[in-house]
């Protein structure tokens, strides 16, 4: 006589399934979670790159009127310009330029 394996009680099966289904739930919430909170990151980023724009203008405009300024600008001024500028070339270098627009 061959032995069948017991299969468990339905009661068992449906704990087993109420347990699967809370473990489902809290992944689907967790990956709510995160999809939430890589917006804000992205909403963020699109700030930083707002503003290092704004930035890169601001050192375009300076370097613009110290050259036109000639010998009137201080070494020191120009060594603050360039620093500036090269602190925001290096924050601009982390983020990624946006691929042209399609069309």
């Amino acid at each position: 006589m061959t032995s069948r394996p017991c299969s468990p009680p339905a009661a068992a099966l449906d704990v087993a399934l109420l347990s699967i289904i809370r473990k489902v739930t809290r992944i689907m919430t967790t990956q709510s979670e995160a999809a939430a909170a890589l917006g804000t990151v992205a909403a963020t980023l699109d700030k930083v790159s707002a503003e290092t724009t704004s930035l890169l203008v601001e050192i375009a405009t300076l370097k613009d009127l110290a050259a036109a300024a000639g010998q009137t600008v201080s070494p020191e001024l120009q060594a603050a310009i360039d620093a500036v500028a090269t602190r925001a070339a290096a924050i601009d270098a982390l983020v990624p330029d946006e691929p042209p627009a399609a069309g």
